[in-house]
């Protein structure tokens, strides 16, 4: 069994009469507002209140009508507005503020507190807006633009997404220049002229209002979105990681107790698993998995359609599939009743849809099997050398077998059938034009049968639901319905997600720094190669390295970090730094990335715990040194007391999401290539 923390609200413990004793909270009701002018007076409440240069933080709470507001303990709310009701809620005693609410509050208000009173700053009036952490700036994607855009993270208190408390929500955050969004003529775009504007203090890693900032907060335009990494441990690297996700959360603990002294904590919540499924050792498996589908795809020629004009990235292809034993024809048009591949370049470089190959393709065969890549996607350079990105050309393929498993209606693979009768769902809402639609699909025969209900018909098939319907109606939530017994499984992300060892990898990481930056004495070394080094094993190499580097540092009364770096922690390297850290007490490399530290728990595997229904699916293999994303915590609602192995099986083909684990049942990928099929063929129906 396995227990792994999660970013889940278990408890905040608050001391109110210290907090009551630096602050004040007022509730600004604008229910005396007509409906029809609430959305445009709402700026207008929200200048007022910063205008008065005392808001700390502040919060809109939309149930109730009303926001409220953290100010200074000697300060008082005053509105000229006769039609907001302005009322002081006590903070200690008998008070209805809610913990979460009040933690929000401050939270919100900890730019305010970590900077001080820095006026010089420019920023000492606006920190309400909440909780910024700059991990990066990037290169501003706009012509003769020098100023960089800033990638943050928030940190804030927001509700689970299934009303079970309150989570701790890390979210990206791109500011960019404000002169990215200038028009040639000098003018701001139309859409963000109102926009409320920031300013970025280097020094203390924050951003907070300004009225004459330098920022918007907003992303490029075109839907391009920044990313943070979950944790990056490279190196064990302690400045890589204060700038991932983890090292922030870390930091953010840090801030929470230098601001509050005590008087704010948060403690999280943990989960303990009753299945659980490590998947160490995952290569054999997802090897024979490949090896299944390229056998499959080998029966069939297979049509090389090039629009692209990276000759050498379609020769590298080429000679790829020819060397796994693929058959390749070159074509113009695709086979309608075959497999074909398509090169093209950037969506970007084509100014029509009728300029761009794919969409011009997929318009005149809709029921061809294309699988597309840009061409650029196919090459990585190493050490100036041109090769194939083998992984990309790996997916190309698998997502050809799966297009053509929903063409031939039929699940190819002997190890993943689900049974007869079992009823997979998507739920389809539009809520623009009120539409509603049920995709459905199931295994009869041994073919997948694939529909379309209405809402009428949806009714019908989920009529069983009860008080679970509601999941599927309003949330679109994926469902499972078993037909021959009436039992259901609906899919639901909760909006928290599994938290690896922060603070220990921080604690840890922090010590390696510290002692990378001392530097390390010669005379352990040479204490190393006399008297401990003759007894291991395969130790010639190391004591090389060890007195090369003592060589080039005759002089020196100490070895810089950087000397010793190409000593790897393996082998006989792995005896030189556990001595240095036993003997010495000095740490420079640690096993942070081995399964025995715990440290990546979260991150790793299947876990499944019954009482909840809930489960996570992480990495299979190896822990990799830096992890783009958070595992997402799902939760299983059904109506039985327990969810079968069978539905859990589910999760575990490994193809669905590329050599890994799927996170949801693996025939909604299969679902979802049949509904984007038909909304092409909508599109083509109603054009003719």
């Amino acid at each position: 069994m396995s227990i792994v923390k999660t970013t889940k609200v278990k408890n905040i413990a608050l001391d109110r009469v210290a907090i009551q004793d630096k602050f004040k909270v007022y509730q600004i009701s604008y229910r005396g507002l007509e409906k029809s002018e609430r959305r445009t007076s709402y700026k207008n409440i929200v200048r007022s209140l910063y205008g008065t240069g005392k808001v700390l933080s502040l919060v809109q709470n939309w149930k109730f009508s009303c926001y409220l507001v953290l100010l200074p303990a000697n300060s008082s709310c005053q509105l000229d507005d006769q039609r907001l009701a302005i009322t002081e809620v006590p903070i200690d005693g008998a008070s209805n503020l809610p913990d979460w609410q009040l933690a929000r509050l401050l939270i919100k208000a900890m730019p305010h507190l970590i900077k001080g009173d820095d006026v010089s700053s420019g920023m000492s009036r606006f920190e309400a807006e909440g909780l910024f952490y700059v991990v990066k700036a990037v290169k501003t994607p706009k012509k003769g633009i020098k100023e960089t855009t800033l990638v943050t993270l928030e940190v804030d208190l927001q509700p689970c997404l299934l009303n079970q408390g309150q989570r701790l929500a890390l979210g990206v955050k791109t500011f960019t220049p404000v002169s990215y969004h200038t028009a040639p003529d000098g003018a701001l775009y139309r859409d963000v002229q109102n926009s409320t504007r920031y300013s970025f203090d280097q020094w203390a890693q924050l951003v907070a209002k300004s009225a004459k900032g330098d920022y918007i907060k907003r992303s490029f335009r075109g839907g391009r979105k920044n990313t943070v990494a979950m944790v990056d441990v490279t190196s064990d690297s302690y400045m890589n990681f204060q700038m991932s996700k983890l090292g922030i959360l870390a930091q953010f603990i840090d801030d929470l107790q230098s601001c509050y002294e005590g008087a704010l904590e948060i403690e999280f919540d943990e989960i303990e698993s009753s299945v659980r499924e490590e998947w160490r050792n995952a290569t054999k498996s997802v090897e024979q998995c490949y090896n299944k589908i390229f056998e499959h795809l080998r029966q069939f020629p297979i049509a090389l359609i090039d629009y692209g004009k990276n000759r050498k990235a379609s020769v590298l292809f080429e000679s790829y599939l020819l060397r796994e034993g693929f058959v390749v024809e070159h074509t113009n048009i695709p086979t309608e009743g075959g497999l074909n591949l398509l090169l093209v370049e950037n969506v970007d470089s084509y100014e029509t849809d009728e300029d761009d190959p794919y969409k011009r393709i997929k318009r005149q065969h809709p029921n061809a099997v294309i699988q597309s890549s840009e061409a650029e996607n196919l090459i990585l350079l190493k050490k100036g050398e041109t090769l194939l990105n083998r992984s990309v050309a790996e997916v190309l393929l698998k997502e050809l077998f799966i297009k053509h498993e929903v063409q031939s209606r039929r699940f190819l693979l002997s190890d993943y059938q689900p049974p007869e009768g079992w009823i997979f769902g998507l739920p389809e809402v539009n809520w623009k034009d009120r539409s509603y639609k049920l995709n459905v699909m199931k295994v009869c025969n041994e073919l997948l049968e694939f529909d379309t209900y209405n809402e009428l018909e949806s009714d019908d098939l989920l009529l069983d639901f009860g008080e679970h319907k509601h999941l599927i109606d309003d949330k679109s939530a994926p469902f499972l319905l078993d037909e021959a017994s009436g039992d259901y499984y609906i899919f639901m992300d909760t909006g928290v997600v599994a938290l690896p060892e922060f603070e220990a990898l921080s604690e840890t990481l922090k010590e390696i720094h510290h002692c990378r930056s001392k530097g390390i004495e010669k005379y352990w070394i040479l204490e190393f190669i006399e008297q401990v080094a003759p007894n291991i094993d395969k130790a010639g190499i190391l004591v090389d390295q060890l007195q090369t580097v003592l060589a080039a540092n005759q002089n020196e009364k100490s070895i810089a970090w950087s000397d010793l770096s190409q000593v790897h922690n393996k082998g006989a390297g792995k005896h030189f730094y556990e001595w240095l850290m036993s003997e010495k007490g000095f740490k420079l490399k640690d096993s942070l990335r081995s399964w025995d530290s715990g440290h990546f728990e979260a991150t790793q595997g299947f876990f499944y715990n019954a009482e909840s229904k809930q489960y996570y699916v992480g990495a299979i293999g190896s822990v990799r040194s830096s992890i783009p994303k958070f595992c997402q915590i799902r939760q299983i609602v059904t109506n039985r007391e327990d969810v079968p192995k069978k539905v859990l099986d589910l999760l575990s083909a490994l193809h669905i999401r590329h050599r890994q684990l799927t996170v949801m049942p693996y025939p909604f990928k299969h679902l979802r290539e049949y509904v984007a099929r038909q909304a092409l063929a909508e599109k083509l129906g109603s054009e003719i």
